[in-house]
This record gives structure tokens, sequence and C-alpha cells, in this order.
């Protein structure tokens, strides 16, 4: 069954599963669950009636009242309205709304559509009256009063009326798995507050229907939520996580969240562990995405300096390969992070919160050097994940085939370029403890003398990977070298400052080499900048590059 990406999906979903630590408890939960298959104008869908038995089964169990009783089939346009209205009635003074649709779906300029069975549209005009508006449940939902909505949309991709001028994409089946080609797909929808999005796959891929009876989404989904004590966004995580094996890597869901209050379960954990109830959403609450401090005495196990590390592999729709690290300093449950400088390419800020039992949520606003989008653009996304430990991973909501780590940097580690290349606000702002020099070691004349850096720097895309070797005069703790000649190709130009406590951020002016030799191959001569932010001991100091691609530095005192 072809499936559009689930995109109103986990929104809702990922929030109903944080919001209940139990099951059965006074908390009223409702869900509308809706297949379509049988259509009588376009091709048929074989699995979509078995997904939404499979879900509206699985909530039962969970606690969920049914609109209907039960999977409501093969709806027309008058049941699926109706079925859409009860639900809207049935959430009146309900906790958790949740919504799951398979079928088919389309988008025309730029709003999203479920099919009904009995579509038959022969012009754009007759969309409306035709097929239902995703808008109109998120309304039902917000109308409602609830404190979670989850919507979860297991919906075909490819448009089964593209010979009528409706073009939004093209199916094709190969063997027994029905493909999809997703290169128009859905529109973005944002998350309205307390809601959160998710499509079975990301925006520009290829979802699979499945070859025995169910979508590998909606497999993945029904398995997952009754597994106690998963937080909301371990749970998606999850889910993600059994699509990408079930499909050999091509599939890969994709979320949209708001900030959500609270800590969230389907089935709550174990006997004995101690859970947050879902507090009431206070009027007009801010949209701000920097939460205050948590106040829970276990939150503060976190405090301290984090690497976030993000890997991404390169996609037509989600843009080229990356590979970036920042520091990202917690503080009483408050995450915060910064790098590059203020309004300059390069630049990125996160800011958001860990709740006690390690669930994550982080906004990031940056400007963009090159990558997917033009240079200079400014961007943002959201990040939704769990910390345990010193370690943790998270989800990016504008790009899910990325690969995200959070490592927490060991107090007087200084082995390794991701302890000792700290950024300084980071630094100063990490957990008491955190490695400090000397005051005998304070002065920053130590410092002074030559010193040899060598960089190394990663492969991309276009460029092979390489070596080069330069070096630095350091007086009164100032960093000063030139490579080349000033202005020329292939220079760059290094002007820092060593703090007493060996901390540095350098910045560098710079030309590109040939051409071909360079990231993106830009004329010969082109200008560009980067920082390098660094810790140095008395002889010895390491950094990484922040801005353009991932380099390392190493410094030796000769």
């Amino acid at each position: 069954m072809s499936r559009l990406l689930s995109f109103l999906s986990l929104s809702a979903l990922i929030m109903a599963m944080s919001f209940f630590a139990a099951p059965a408890l006074a908390d009223k939960r409702v869900a509308l669950v809706v297949g379509n298959g049988t259509y009588r104008n376009v091709a048929l869908l074989d699995n979509p009636a078995n997904d939404a038995r499979l879900l509206a089964d699985t909530l039962r169990d969970l606690g969920f009242a049914l609109v209907g009783g039960g999977a409501q089939l093969d709806l027309d346009k008058a049941s699926f309205d109706r079925a859409v209205q009860d639900f809207g009635a049935q959430l009146q003074g309900a906790d958790v709304g949740l919504f799951f649709y398979a079928g088919h779906g389309v988008q025309v300029r730029g709003t999203n559509y479920l099919i009904p069975v009995d579509a038959n549209p022969t012009r754009e005009a007759d969309v409306d009256f035709q097929m239902l508006d995703t808008n109109l449940v998120m309304r039902q939902m917000e109308g409602a009063g609830t404190r979670l909505n989850l919507v979860i949309l297991d919906a075909c991709r490819n448009n089964p009326f593209s010979g009528r001028g409706l073009v939004v994409g093209r199916g094709r089946d190969t063997e027994s798995i029905r493909l999809r080609d997703t290169s128009s797909g859905l529109a973005q929808m944002q998350a309205p507050e307390g809601t959160l999005i998710s499509f079975a796959t990301q925006p520009g891929s290829v979802a699979r229907d499945g070859s025995d009876g169910h979508s590998p989404y909606s497999k993945a989904l029904a398995d997952t939520i009754r597994r106690p004590g998963l937080g909301i966004f371990d749970a998606f995580n999850q889910v993600g996580l059994e699509v990408k094996r079930a499909t050999g890597g091509a599939q890969q869901p994709w979320v949209s969240s708001s900030p959500i209050d609270g800590t969230f379960y389907f089935v709550p954990p174990e006997a004995g562990t101690q859970v947050a109830a879902l507090p009431p959403r206070p009027p007009q609450a801010p949209a701000s995405t920097a939460a205050p401090p948590v106040t829970a005495s276990d939150v503060r196990r976190f405090d301290g300096l984090w690497l976030y590390h993000v890997t991404c592999e390169m996609s037509p729709a989600g843009g080229d390969a990356l590979d970036r690290r920042v520091f990202v300093t917690i503080k009483d449950g408050v995450i915060h992070g910064e790098q590059g400088q203020p309004d300059l390419p390069g630049r990125l800020t996160f800011d958001g919160r860990v709740d006690p039992d390690g669930t994550l949520l982080v906004s990031a606003k940056g400007i963009s050097l090159r990558n997917s989008r033009a240079p200079s653009a400014k961007f943002s996304f959201r990040m939704g994940g769990r910390l345990e430990g010193a370690q943790g991973t998270a989800i990016r909501d504008d790009r899910p085939n990325c690969d995200v780590k959070f490592a927490k940097q060991s107090a007087g580690a200084g082995s390794s370029v991701a302890a000792l290349s700290a950024e300084p606000d980071a630094q100063r702002s990490a957990a008491p403890g955190a490695s400090a020099i000397p005051p005998a070691a304070s002065d920053v004349k130590r410092f002074d003398g030559k010193w040899l850096g060598t960089v190394s720097c990663k492969p991309t895309a276009d460029v092979t990977s390489y070596e080069w070797q330069f070096f630095a005069n350091v007086k009164d703790g100032v960093f000063q070298a030139v490579y080349g000649v000033a202005g020329k190709p292939l220079s760059q130009v290094f002007n820092g400052k060593i703090k007493p406590d060996g901390e540095a951020e350098i910045s560098v002016d710079a030309r590109t080499s040939l051409s071909a030799n360079t990231p993106g191959h830009p004329p010969e001569g082109t200008k560009f900048s980067y920082n390098i932010v660094a810790k140095f001991e008395d002889s010895r100091g390491t950094g990484i590059r922040i801005g353009g691609r991932i380099c390392d530095f190493v410094f030796a005192k000769r």
C-alpha cells in the first residue's frame, strides 16, 4: 500500500505516548482510525484495512475509546466527514486525541488531502468537495481543548489522479512491493501547540507498502507503543530504527513537533518507577523555545558540557552530506549552545531543555554556508530525543536521514579534540567540577613562542581528504599566522587570542586553491572564512574548524 508520509502522524502520536503514564486511568483517550483501500475510481490499495485494524486493536488495548467502536474502513466522502465530526464531538473533555489514517493522499497547492474511496475529481476545483482537507482534522483536535493531540497518517503519496491534471507524483509497482515516487508528496505541516506530526518516510524518498499484509511503518508503530516505559521521543526513535532496518535503510520516518509539556507514555514504566503527570496546559503559553529550568532534583545529573555530533546522508530533498560538531551546555535542565559569529554564515544556536527522565527537545536556528541551502540563508529545525547517562540520540525534524548523537565531555579529559576544543562560552557554563587550569598556570605568557599547526581535513562528496602544516607565533596570548601570500589563492591568515586557561578562538580569512581541489568547485582565489575553537596546554593544543568542511587541528610548541 503506497503510503503518503504519515505527516500528521506521530506528531500527535508521540504526544500521546508521553502523556500516558498508565493505560487505564482516569485520563480520557479518544482515537479515530481510518483505513481506505477499496477505491472505486483508482487503483486499489492492499494494506490500509489491515493496518487500520492493527492500530485500532492496539489502541483499544491501551485505553483508547474508538470512534465507531473500531477501525472505520473504506469511507466515502460523506462517511469520512461524519466520522471526523463525531471525532471532534467525542474529544470534548478528553485529555488525548489520536487520528490514524491509512490510504491515498495528495498535495494540491500546498494543502494536504486524504482521499475517500468514492473520490473521482476531473479538475483541481473538485478537490475541496471530494477529498478531506487534513486541516479539518487538526481544527477538530485543537478546538476540543485536549492537552495532547496525535495524528498518524500512513498515507499513499503517489497521485492516483495524475492523468487528470492533478500532478503530484507517480506511483509504480516493483515485483510484490508497491513503491511510490515521493518527489512531490505532501506539503510540510507545522505542528500546533501540544502536537507532534510525523511522516512514514522522509520527504523526497520512497516508502514501501510491505508484502506481508502490513506496511513497515504501521507494524513498527503498533509494536513500539505497547512497550512500557518508552518516552515520547524514545518511542518514535525506536519506530524509525525498526522501519529503517526492515527496509534496508530505504525508508526513514520523519517528524515535526511543537514543544511538549510534561513526560508522556502510552504504557507506563514497570511498577516502582516514578513517572511525571501531564500538567494542565497554561493559558496562552509562550512559544519560546528556551524552556525554564527544570526543578526536579535528578535533572542536574545531565549538567555539564556535551558534544552534539550530526552526520547526514546525501538526499535529493534533504541536502548534501553533513558532518558537524557543536558543543552545548546543560544547566538545571536548560540546554544552550552556539557556534560561529552572530549574523554571519555558519552561525548556529541551540536552545531547549531536558526533562528528568532524559527526554530532550531542542530548537536550533542558523545561517547556512552552502550545503542544501543558498549561502547566508536563515534556517531552523527541531530535535527530539533522549539522554541516558553520558550518551544520547535525537531526530531532526528537517532531515530525518541524519544520525544525531550527544556525548557528555568528562572533566579533565585532555586526549581528544572533542574534550579540548569546547567553545569558550560552553566551557564557562559547564557544570561545577569541570577541568580548570590551576592558578599557577594562569599566566598567558606561558604560551608565547613558535607553534607548528597540523591540519587534517576529512573528504567531502566532491574532493578527497588532505593534510597540511603552518607555523604560528604567539605573543602575550595573541595568535597570528600567515600561510602562503595573504590575499592570493591558497592563502590563509590566522588571528586569535589564547586565554590564560588555554581556551582560544581563532578567526581565519582565506582564499581557495584550484577549483578542482575545493569543495563545491568555486573559482580559484574565492574568499572564504571560518573559525577555529581550540584548547592549548603548555606545549600542545587541539582544535576543530567551525564552518565549512570538517577539519581537525593539532598544535605543537617548537
